[in-house]
């Protein structure tokens, strides 16, 4: 019909946009092509640089882009600055004829000196910088988080030689106006303002108002943690003035109080609270003359590609092999030394020193074997919670916030308690875990139940607490000087555990068992390297690991009602296993298993019997 527009159809739109989007995925491919090809042939020149920014104006996160462009900036830049100054040796040379001359007068040569290309050097430099920053803006008008774009105007603003601080601290304001919880735009912020005239104070004002606007916004709190320790100094430099820590503190409940779903708070809450600062130390020194073997516990866990370790013994320095009882030589807090007939005789009298190093940490521990006796241990029991204490803050203070969150548990509902409850563990861990036991299990019943999502986190928390306070009532019981002697055995059995953690806390060990927990693997006995028998009954074990394969010594290892399919390859490690129980495993009921493992096991070339029981 005459006059009426004509629609396409649905299959011809569709067509038309189906061309148009190859049509871009044509021209993105060809610039892309065009950019590696120039940088491959270093033709790092103007075009180079149109095209990476059409690029980037598409695509803003493209970082090899981005690296290509500011690699031909640098190289512009020297191009620039070879020019200028072969064009300033030309003007020298015309300047000092001048200069010769009687009839330059003296404003004249000032004005010979202000117009020679030295004094625009700077400026031209800058100037080859200037469009960098309005490319990041735009940039940042299609994707305002981009990783890319942030570096780029980071590392441009580092190189102008006069650059504008102030002005940038200003775009930040008005970016974070439009998003306060933009952390790339806190970041840029951070770097530009510590350069601008701005001071510490200032900035913190500023988190304070984003805070009071919203308690969520947690680039906010951030950023207050990382300005209030330079204004408010602790002690010694660490962490934040008495006066200024409780202030905030208060600051923090009132956001607690008002938003007690949201975790920000809580977590600057937390980092107020603070981290004990742990420094290397030597947690248990153990030497067994019959095995010619020297056992070091760590406070905290060594890699000994970083680190170091040296023996003393008798006063001279002793070349010795060290190895970590992870199976996989990993940071581990338990090392072993294999020492010699000469290192260490049948039954003389010997001092040894042991001197561990790590970064700029260093711990120094002695050791005297007495003549005539198999071993000898030093043990250092730790103070009343230093040990797994995670908040550094007086107990005082503790107790005071703890009041605070049981008092804001009680006027909210269980379901708007997460972190208050979470909160609420740590302190009490923190204060003592073996009177609060109960109540921490309580709590833990209570998060799992309203945040299941997070159970199995829960779960390891709470079996790492659980192990905590049994070896702090032992601490409490036990001589310090007995401890290694009274504690050949152990029983975590029906203690609900889901993991091992902190079994390094015996590292003598001979006997443990775990039966009657929720255990899925052995992951934690490797530290162990003295267990003799294994009784881990009644759990979810699925596989013999490889951290078994560490126990040398382990002679009986009791599986029974597990999940266990297959056998592995770690057991023919164990040169000195006899008895393995295996009865209602899966792996019990294939005989041709059983068959291959017991020849395995009796053919391992240690001499030893060997039994399996597995029906």
């Amino acid at each position: 019909m005459h006059g009426r527009v004509k629609v396409k159809t649905p299959a011809e739109q569709a067509e038309a946009r189906k061309a148009e989007r190859l049509k871009k995925i044509h021209w993105y491919t060809d610039t892309v092509k065009t950019i590696f090809k120039k940088r491959d042939d270093d033709e790092l020149d103007e075009e180079l640089l149109a095209t990476s920014e059409e690029l980037l104006r598409v695509n803003p996160d493209f970082m090899t882009v981005w690296n290509i462009r500011r690699r031909t900036l640098l190289h512009l830049v020297a191009t620039d600055r070879a020019s200028v100054s072969s064009e300033e040796s030309t003007s020298a040379e015309k300047t000092a004829e001048e200069n010769t001359s009687e009839e330059n007068t003296s404003e004249e040569k000032t004005a010979a000196i202000e117009d020679t290309p030295a004094s625009k050097a700077a400026l031209t430099h800058d100037e080859r910088l200037l469009p960098e920053l309005k490319l990041t803006m735009a940039c940042l008008a299609v994707n305002p988080k981009s990783y890319g774009a942030w570096h780029h105007r980071t590392w441009v603003m580092d190189q102008f030689h006069e650059p504008n601080w102030n002005r940038e601290v200003e775009l930040c304001t008005h970016a974070l106006s439009k998003d306060s919880r933009n952390f790339h735009c806190w970041d840029y912020r951070r770097f530009v303002a510590k350069r601008s005239t701005r001071s510490d104070a200032d900035e913190v004002a500023f988190t304070s108002d984003k805070i009071k606007a919203s308690y969520s916004n947690y680039s906010a709190w951030h950023n207050r943690s990382c300005l209030l320790p330079s204004i408010h100094p602790g002690l010694a430099g660490r962490g934040l003035s008495e006066s200024k820590l409780r202030e905030e503190l208060d600051f923090a409940k009132n956001a607690m109080y008002t938003d007690p779903v949201d975790q920000s708070a809580f977590f600057y809450h937390r980092w107020l609270l603070g981290r004990e600062d742990v420094r290397l130390g030597v947690r248990c020194m153990y030497v067994d003359r019959h095995r010619q073997q020297l056992l070091l516990v760590l406070n905290k866990p060594l890699d000994l590609l970083d680190g170091s370790a040296c023996v003393v013994v008798d006063g001279e320095y002793e070349v010795a092999s060290w190895q970590t009882s992870d199976p996989r030589g990993l940071a581990s807090t338990v090392l072993i030394c294999q020492l010699t007939d000469d290192q260490l005789s049948p039954s003389g009298a010997h001092n040894l020193t042991v001197q561990v190093s790590y970064k700029d940490e260093t711990a120094i521990q002695m050791l005297d074997l007495d003549q005539g006796m198999p071993s000898a241990c030093f043990y250092n029991v730790p103070g009343r919670c230093t040990m797994f204490r995670s908040l550094a803050s007086a107990a005082d203070v503790l107790q005071t916030e703890l009041d605070s969150l049981l008092e804001l548990l009680e006027i909210n509902d269980e379901a708007d308690s997460k972190w208050a409850l979470l909160t609420a563990v740590l302190l009490l861990q923190a204060l003592d875990p073996v009177s609060h036991q109960k109540q921490v299990q309580e709590f833990f019943g209570s998060l799992r139940r309203i945040d299941p999502m997070r159970q199995g986190y829960y779960d390891d928390l709470c079996s790492r607490y659980a192990i905590q306070s049994v070896a702090q009532d032992v601490w409490r019981r036990q001589d310090p000087e007995q401890l290694w002697q009274g504690s050949q055995s152990l029983d975590l059995s029906s203690k609900s555990l889901h993991g091992l953690f902190h079994l390094d806390c015996w590292p003598w060990l001979v006997r443990l068992n775990i039966s009657g927990n929720q255990l899925t693997s052995l992951s934690g006995c490797q530290v162990l390297l003295y267990l003799e028998e294994l009784t881990a009954n009644d759990n979810c074990i699925e596989e013999i690991g490889v951290e078994v394969s560490c126990l040398k010594s382990l002679t009986r290892l009791s599986l029974v009602n597990n999940s266990i399919r297959n056998f592995g390859t770690s057991l023919k490690h164990l040169g000195n296993l006899r008895l393995l129980e295996v009865v209602g495993n899966p792996v019990a009921q294939d005989e041709d298993l059983c068959l291959e493992a017991m020849v395995t096991m009796t053919t391992r070339g240690s001499g030893m019997s060997f039994e399996l029981r597995y029906t």
